[in-house]
């Protein structure tokens, strides 16, 4: 008998088909028909938010399909095979890529931490457990030094000169969708996740559209060249998810007005 799963906190397919003994996402989401036809990518699930619950995803009877089996094995964000890579990009104050860059990953669940450079795009590309949910990313963030600052100028630390140590605290599978309709509206949560993502603080990820998270849409669109409306219009979600969710469409902010 099917039963439902209430998508929360870092639920994505492949985490959710794992967790209930599928090896393949796709006998999962073919037993979805609404939520397919509302959420173009099933690993952008709407997770909930002070407003609005989660999505629901219904779980079909194991015996009604043939590729029920380990939940060891990996499951892709790019939904190809039956492999899960976690790619992010690493983007500059000015939006452009930062290609590179020293980084050490750890995710939970993989014993060794991931060791590399950014490649050419900025990109970090690695394989991790279909059921990932969390890690941290160390990385060596170029530090602009003044003409005059000479060596007292570089952080402490121990950081080579011109660079800065940083570290973020991945949620993986957190991020909500935009550019579609959460139960009653749109995806304010998902603005602001990316909105944070980005550098503009909106404060806490709530889906309440308050004057902070209007702050940081406008600062946005100001960057980007579109009308300062303080709205998540379509424009502007539509933009963002050029910036924020395609990385390889990214251009950098629209060049400042001369006189």
């Amino acid at each position: 008998m099917a039963t439902q799963h209430r998508c929360a906190n870092e639920d994505h397919i492949s985490k959710i088909a794992a967790q209930h003994g599928f090896a393949d996402w796709k006998t999962v989401w073919d037993a979805n028909g609404d939520l397919k036809s509302k959420r173009k990518n099933p690993n952008l699930l709407f997770k909930g938010d002070k407003l609005n619950k989660g999505d629901i995803v219904k779980i079909p009877d194991p015996k009604a399909g043939s590729d029920s089996g380990s939940t060891g094995s990996t499951l892709s964000f790019e939904l190809v095979g039956q492999t899960l890579f976690l790619r992010m990009r690493i983007l500059k104050d000015d939006f452009t890529a930062l290609p590179n860059a020293e980084y050490e990953l750890l995710i939970d669940g993989v014993a060794a931490p991931f060791k590399g450079k950014t490649d050419g795009n900025g990109q970090i590309e690695v394989e991790v457990p279909r059921a990932t949910q969390a890690g941290i990313l160390k990385l060596r963030m170029p530090f602009p030094l003044s003409e005059s600052a000479g060596s007292t100028g570089a952080p402490a630390g121990g950081a080579q000169q011109g660079e800065v140590p940083v570290v973020w605290n991945l949620q993986i599978g957190a991020m909500n969708p935009i550019l579609e309709k959460a139960p009653d509206g749109p995806c304010i949560s998902g603005v602001q996740q990316r909105l944070n993502n980005l550098g503009l603080n909106t404060g806490p990820i709530d889906g309440i559209k308050g004057p902070n998270t209007t702050a940081a849409i406008k600062a946005f669109q100001k960057l980007f060249g579109l009308s300062e409306s303080g709205n998540a219009d379509s424009a502007t979600q539509q933009k963002m998810e050029e910036v924020h969710d395609k990385p390889d469409s990214i251009k950098g902010p629209a060049p400042a007005a001369t006189a």
